[in-house]
This record gives C-alpha cells, sequence and structure tokens, in this order.
C-alpha cells in the first residue's frame, strides 16, 4: 500500500491528546458523582468509547492520506497499433452513387468533396483518423499501382490536411489492382519491424477484373506479417456512369466516360474481392454506407489488435482504498458515541 498525501497521517499525533483529555473527562465525572451520589462510574463504556474516538480518527487521517494499493498488469497499449488506409484512386471511383456522409459519421462536413465514391472514401477516413487514441495512421493511393502518401505518423492534423485537399481532378486511369495494393502495404507493415499489430483499412468498390485470390494466399499471411485487413466498400450495387465534370460537383456534368468501343462505362461496387481479401488475413468486410461502420470499424480493429503479440505493455494499476478507511472512521465514530451515551 502506497500514500498519496502521507502529511495527513500528522493528524494521528492528536491521538494522545484525545486519549489524555478522555480519560481526565472520565475521572472528573466519576469524582463528582461519589460526591453526589456514592456510586461508582463503570470505566469499560469509557475505555471502549475513547479507543474507538482514537480509532476513527486514525482512520480518518489513512483516508485523507491518499491509500492506495499498485499492481503490475499487461495492459493494451494503442500507440503500438499502425493503421495504414488504402483508397482507390481508380476512375470508376468518380461514380457519383455514394452521395452524402456515411449515417453515424461525426467529422463536420468537408469542403470540397464530391458526392462520389473516392469522395465517400475520404470522408470514411477523415473519420477513422478522429477516432485515433495513440495509434499511427499511414495512407496510400492505388490504381494499377499503390503509392504511398503519408508514412506512419500521429500527426493527425498532417493527416487530415492531406486528405481534404486530396486531388479528384487527375484520375483518368480505369480499372484498379488489389491484389498490388495489398502486397505494397504489407511491404510498409514489414518496414515497421515487430511488435506491432498492422491493419490495413482498404477502401475500394471492388471493381477488379484480373483479382487473383490465390496469389495473395501464397503471399505472407497475417501471422506473419501482423497485418489484417478490413475491406470496405463504396458504390452501389446496380451499374452506374460515370461522370466526366468540367463543372464543380452538385451540377449536371459536363459528358460521361466513354470505353475504348466507344460506349459508356459503367460501374457498380463489386463486394467479392473485397471479402475475399477480408477473410484471407483474418479481418472483415463493411460496406460504406454502413449506419455502424466507423463503430463496428473500429472496435474490430481494436479488438483484433489485441490478439497480436506484442502490444500488450506493463501498467500500474493503482486502487483506492480511501473509501475503505473513510468508512471505517464513520463506523469508529458512531461505535464511540453509541458507547459513550452507555455510561
Amino acid at each position: 500500500m502506497s500514500l498519496n498525501q502521507p502529511l495527513w497521517l500528522a493528524l494521528m499525533i492528536f491521538i494522545p491528546v484525545l486519549l489524555f483529555f478522555s480519560r481526565r473527562a472520565f475521572l472528573r465525572a466519576a469524582r463528582w458523582r461519589r460526591w453526589f451520589s456514592g456510586g461508582e462510574t463503570r470505566p469499560l463504556p469509557r475505555r471502549l468509547s475513547s479507543g474507538l474516538a482514537a480509532a476513527s480518527l486514525a482512520f480518518l487521517a489513512l483516508a485523507l492520506a491518499g491509500p492506495e494499493t499498485v499492481r503490475t498488469v499487461m495492459a493494451f497499449d494503442r500507440g503500438a497499433v499502425d493503421i495504414l488506409i488504402g483508397i482507390d484512386i481508380s476512375l470508376s471511383m468518380l461514380a457519383e452513387d455514394a452521395a452524402g456522409r456515411p449515417p453515424g459519421a461525426e467529422t463536420p462536413a468537408v469542403r470540397g468533396f464530391a458526392p462520389s465514391r473516392l469522395g465517400l472514401a475520404r470522408r470514411i477516413a477523415l473519420d477513422i483518423t478522429g477516432r485515433l487514441s495513440g495509434e499511427r495512421a499511414g495512407l496510400f493511393v492505388f490504381a494499377e499501382e499503390a503509392v504511398e502518401v503519408i508514412p506512419f505518423t500521429r500527426d493527425t492534423g498532417y493527416f487530415r490536411y492531406v486528405l481534404e485537399n486530396l486531388s479528384d481532378t487527375g484520375i483518368a486511369v480505369p480499372g484498379s489492382n488489389l491484389g498490388r495494393a495489398v502486397l505494397a502495404a504489407r511491404g510498409m507493415m514489414a518496414a515497421e519491424g515487430p511488435g506491432r499489430a498492422g491493419v490495413l483499412v482498404l477502401i475500394s468498390d471492388g471493381e477488379d477484373a484480373g483479382f487473383d485470390a490465390a496469389a495473395l494466399a501464397g503471399a505472407p499471411g497475417k501471422g506473419e506479417a501482423g497485418m489484417t485487413v478490413f475491406a470496405v466498400g463504396v458504390g452501389g450495387p446496380d451499374a452506374v456512369l460515370i461522370p466526366l465534370r468540367g463543372t464543380p460537383a452538385g451540377g449536371a456534368p459536363a459528358a460521361y466516360y466513354l470505353g475504348d468501343d466507344g460506349g459508356y462505362l459503367k460501374t457498380r461496387r463489386i463486394e467479392s474481392p473485397l471479402r475475399q481479401i477480408a477473410a484471407l488475413t483474418g479481418g472483415r468486410y463493411f460496406r460504406g454506407d454502413d449506419v455502424n461502420l466507423l463503430e463496428n470499424l473500429m472496435g474490430d480493429v481494436l479488438l483484433r489488435s489485441r490478439a497480436v503479440e506484442g502490444t500488450s505493455r506493463p501498467a500500474k494499476e493503482r486502487r483506492s482504498l480511501s473509501a475503505v478507511f473513510l468508512a471505517a472512521a464513520l463506523a469508529g465514530f458512531a461505535g464511540s458515541v453509541a458507547s459513550a451515551c452507555r455510561e
């Protein structure tokens, strides 16, 4: 047991004073009783009352001194978690079938975000950074290839700045390669060394005509690279056109993207590749328009991270005993009063 404010123990110096005056008062009362009635005063109630009063004062001093027990426990360290966010920036992510914010999101609206899949992906990434508490976050974007944008950092202000100012206008690459994105993320995680929980939040519409789950299955898995993938699918299940905008978002598009055959390009959310990637790494798939997306996603991220070796750190667990000693002081005082009344 340790004490936070041991100076309060100085109150105990009044215990001898209390006992002295208590005995003096008893002797005076006994003398007066013999003189006027010839009776004797029983010493036991007085002694019991004085002892309980002294104990009550001692317990009060201990309660004020802030007693506590301290023990070392293994506690989950959120600072040992690395969250890498991968955002698909292929052409299909410009489709505007993801209007509005994800239900339940808490981050205030961000200027300049189009009601597109990419806009929704950026908003989800912003909301994730708003829920960090010591974790490091990194960002990369991908289409056919992956490009690291923000190395792992705890500077959420810079992270938000980059996300808010990420341009949508330069995207003209049709198709994305989810497999390369995951492998690139594993490389970024591996560079951080062991003893950390690696989490990839992959935000995409899932359109990858050449996706090969077997190639991912042969790569280092969760146990070796320490990375779990949580995939978030954005967009709708129905095919839509991809607007070619020469005007600000919200107005009528200037035109729509055409394919090599001269026909309009159409796109929709494809969940199968995203579900497979999450399953292969022990993660989970979410829809971007899920009402409880952020709560469920961050809950699963922390739950999986707790199980990773190296994310627990020794921590001191403190338990205050002031309430116990205060209760003992009150009980002692009540007993002292009751005993005094029986004299």
